[in-house]
């Protein structure tokens, strides 16, 4: 007998799906004692199950994931307080500097001769104040420079890794029944999530040419066609780029025609793992 799957996600209170389990377990119990749920029932039942515990482990990499990120920018705003005081510190001594100046400045006629005779020292003290100012400009540029740079290795970098790495997991359990079309979901949320923060998912189709720069080949699969020589036959793994820059390369099995076998192995800098390909 054929039973109508419903549709909608699992984890939605009052979505087809839960409907469709609580219609099920009624079903069952009317039937009555001496008849069981046939087994189409059962087996989907314990789909729904798997799935929502996958759901619920990759969670929980989220949250994980969010906690050493808090930590991590924690440390970082403490490193940045620091400097910034010091900074503020160096503008208070030469705010003092500047007042003890003023203050030779407008001393009587009495000192007048010792004020003349200080002119060459005020003149190096005014020349040093002006290269502390500028001095002072560029730490401060450094400083936000090193900030942004600091934050964007070792917060927002690992953090897309480790997103990707959620990804990955996503992508291999995507391949049938309803832990896939949970899979699919939760990839494509993913890819929401990195376009976010202007980063992208590495995962060429097949028949794309090769591209060293953004693509790890990991092994061959050889074919008759000439034209699909060196172009991408599938991914292993997706890679993941941002700003121009590739945080994890994708790997990759290429197409390998049999009369340019020699030729790929010494430019791809090695030998694959081989496989025959359909013609």
């Amino acid at each position: 007998m054929m039973t109508r799957r419903p549709s909608g996600r699992f984890d939605e209170p009052g979505s087809q799906m839960e409907i469709g389990v609580q219609e099920a377990g009624d079903a069952a119990e009317g039937a009555g004692s001496g008849e069981a749920p046939s087994a189409l029932i059962r087996e989907w039942m314990a789909d729904e199950q798997r799935a929502a515990q996958s759901v619920a482990a990759i969670q929980a990499k989220v949250l994980a994931l969010l906690g050493q990120l808090s930590s991590l920018v924690e440390l970082v705003l403490r490193e940045a307080s620091g400097i910034g005081s010091s900074v503020q510190a160096l503008y208070e001594r030469m705010g003092r500097i500047e007042a003890r100046l003023g203050a030779l400045e407008l001393k009587g006629d009495t000192l007048s001769k010792q004020l003349t005779s200080f002119a060459p020292k005020m003149a190096a003290h005014e020349q040093n104040l002006a290269e502390v100012r500028v001095q002072i400009g560029r730490v401060g540029d450094r400083v936000g420079e090193l900030s942004d740079e600091f934050i964007e290795r070792h917060v927002r970098e690992p953090m897309l890794t480790g997103i990707g790495s959620l990804y990955n997991e996503a992508r291999r359990d995507g391949q049938s029944g309803v832990r896939g079309q949970v899979a699919q979901i939760l990839m494509e949320r993913i890819r929401t999530l990195l376009a976010g923060y202007d980063a992208r998912v590495i995962e060429p189709e097949e028949g794309v040419e090769y591209n060293p720069h953004e693509h790890q080949p990991v092994r061959r699969i050889t074919t008759p066609r000439q034209d699909l020589d060196r172009r991408i036959a599938c991914v292993d793994r997706a890679g993941f780029g941002r700003n121009g820059r590739v945080l994890q390369q994708a790997l990759v099995a290429l197409f390998s025609c049999e009369g340019t076998r020699q030729t790929n192995e010494t430019n791809e800098g090695g030998a694959y793992n081989e496989t025959s390909s359909p013609e």
